[in-house]
């Protein structure tokens, strides 16, 4: 817990609790605001990759939107790849492109978009 709140001003672990020491409510709502929120996040990273799609993941415990949030910041820094170059692989392939843009068909039409047709709830267009 200590290395997890490292360099956080005005905080400090004391056994299993966290203590903050400011000087009015208003900077005590605003400190825990914006530091209590790292440390849940932190709390919830999975300890390995395989954790991170565990079959009894329960998304209610994920239900907090900050949370989620956040969490979804720190992952997308490790994420080997960015929506900008999915956007220039996605540009390059003319059948993706296609079907990603135009909407996929209820059955797929020819073998050689099986591949892609599995995985159609999974592409999309974001702007």
């Amino acid at each position: 817990m200590d290395a997890m709140l490292a360099g956080i001003p005005n905080v400090a672990a004391y056994l299993d609790d966290i203590i903050l020491t400011v000087a009015t409510d208003e900077e005590h709502r605003r400190t825990l605001k914006e530091n209590f929120c790292q440390a849940d996040c932190l709390s919830r990273i999975p300890l390995s990759r395989d954790e991170l799609f565990d079959g009894n993941f329960d998304h209610r415990e994920a239900g907090d939107e900050l949370t989620v949030k956040q969490l979804i910041v720190n992952l997308q820094v490790e994420l080997p790849v960015t929506a900008r170059v999915i956007s220039e692989a996605t540009e390059k392939d003319s059948v993706l492109k296609q079907f990603v843009l135009s909407g996929w068909l209820e059955k797929c039409p020819r073998e050689e978009l099986r591949s892609y047709s599995i995985k159609r709830t999974e592409l999309s267009v974001s702007y």
